[in-house]
């Protein structure tokens, strides 16, 4: 069966803002034996920038062992522990990104699984104090110290240990709170209110702090996904208009004469019949037609995802006084704290035009919405060249008492600045009296007549 996304209105999570959000829930909810799994989905959308490890979940106490999943701002990567359980998966944590995270703990030693891919962890919780259990927080006694700025949904607590193929086989699914080890289920339905209901019969609700409802989701299927396609006498069957860009599940139950039957495994398959482009993205920085007194500008734009599976975005930023003659300053993946290494690259006094393309590994492009933007670089204000006079010439005889007065043109080298004049006359005399007037030309005519027979 094919996955489908949560509808808006029925379908939530919760927002966790990295000062003061979480979700407590009491110590019984924690797992008293040495076999048992945590798993959740989380999407990051920011990161807490007064500590290196944001905690999504998790318990302990505080300057002692934990069993707790983090982001680790300094890798970018999922981190789990702390206080000597600590492990770095090296797997990137994404913005704006889904994440299935699962930990399950076997004799008392945890392996740590994301998207249902194993990162080989294996540490040791048995010396991890089994209270202060939390969601979207640090255990530390300091809130906005360590804790989670995103979205978490489907948290799922289990008595056994989960194995690989069981984690593939439901993480994609929403569960019943029925399910056989299933201790806690918390499915984030609720859309309103302080508390957040354990789906089980086990009672183990969980109050809410601070965190707010959201209607962005994971991609989930309903507890009951499976459709019969067929029913085949073979061990091979060639399945019809199937959807692009869809993750779907399979599995075989062998039945035979008298109504005995057997299941496989489920494994899953990605459709991706043709390559697509990455999404629409816009740029942010600096904004345009921005004027800038900086010569290292910051260059940011939006990230833009692509819908075909295991494909990737490079970004190709081009700089340039004119459209025509663009130049490459920039190739590589999404910087979420921007392209700045841009020293060299501007000069003062000049406009700049520039734009972002999103590249994926087959080469289908998209350009930033709104196409060229532009900025100016200003650094300070500069005066006009000099004008140089050009009539009446120097020691000419005019006979008409309004003579047309001309100069040169003043250029400002700043871009969009403005130039006016002010233009001053006065007969020669002992004690002369000085005429003057404002104008936006480079050439005037007095409204009145000059002293005849006077320099």
């Amino acid at each position: 069966g094919p996955q489908k996304s949560g509808t808006s209105g029925t379908q939530h999570s919760l927002s966790f803002d990295g000062s003061d959000d979480y979700v407590t829930l009491n110590d019984e909810t924690i797992p008293s034996s040495n076999n048992y799994s945590l798993e959740f989905w989380v999407n990051r959308t920011g990161w807490n920038s007064y500590s290196n490890y944001n905690a999504i979940l998790g318990w302990g106490n505080s300057g002692s062992p934990k069993f707790q999943v983090s982001y680790k701002n300094s890798s970018g990567t999922f981190y789990f522990g702390g206080w000597g359980t600590d492990y770095d998966t090296g797997i990137q944590f994404d913005l704006n990104t889904w994440y299935h995270v699962t930990v399950s703990v076997t004799n008392n030693f945890a392996e740590m699984y994301i998207n249902a891919t194993d990162t080989e962890m294996n540490k040791d919780v048995s010396q991890v104090i089994r209270s202060n259990f939390y969601f979207g927080r640090t255990i530390e006694q300091n809130l906005n110290l360590h804790s989670f700025i995103g979205l978490l949904d489907e948290v799922r607590l289990w008595n056994t240990a989960l194995t690989q193929e069981e984690i593939q086989s439901h993480m994609s699914t929403e569960l019943t709170g029925s399910e056989t080890g299933l201790d806690g289920y918390w499915n984030f339905n609720e859309g309103s209110g302080t508390t957040l209901t354990d789906q089980t019969s086990n009672g183990n609700d969980g109050t809410i702090v601070g965190a707010t409802w959201d209607d962005d989701v994971p991609t989930l299927t309903t507890s009951s996904p499976s459709t019969v396609l067929d029913i085949v006498t073979t061990n091979s069957y060639t399945a019809s208009n199937l959807l692009e860009d869809v993750m779907y599940y399979w599995k075989i139950v062998a039945v035979d004469d008298d109504g005995g039957t057997k299941e496989s495994s489920t494994w899953s398959f990605w459709m991706n019949g043709e390559n697509s482009p990455p999404s629409e993205f816009s740029l942010v920085e600096p904004l345009n037609n921005a004027v800038l007194n900086i010569f290292n500008p910051p260059f940011c734009w939006e990230e833009s995802t692509d819908p075909d599976i295991d494909d990737q975005v490079n970004y190709i930023l081009v700089l340039g006084e004119h459209i025509d003659s663009l130049t490459i300053i920039y190739n590589g993946p999404y910087m979420e704290s921007c392209f700045s290494e841009t020293m060299g690259f501007v000069e003062d006094n000049t406009v700049y035009y520039w734009k972002v393309t999103a590249v994926d590994l087959s080469g289908a492009t998209t350009e930033n919405n709104g196409g060229y933007h532009s900025f100016i670089i200003n650094t300070e204000n500069d005066p006009p060249t000099s004008s140089t006079l050009v009539a009446p010439l120097n020691e000419s005889i005019q006979t008409d008492l309004t003579p047309n007065f001309y100069w040169t043109e003043a250029i400002d080298p700043d871009p969009m600045d403005h130039v006016s004049y002010t233009m001053r006359w006065w007969p020669m005399g002992v004690l002369p009296v000085i005429y003057s007037a404002n104008t936006d030309s480079n050439s005037f005519t007095p409204e009145e007549n000059l002293t005849d027979n006077s320099q």
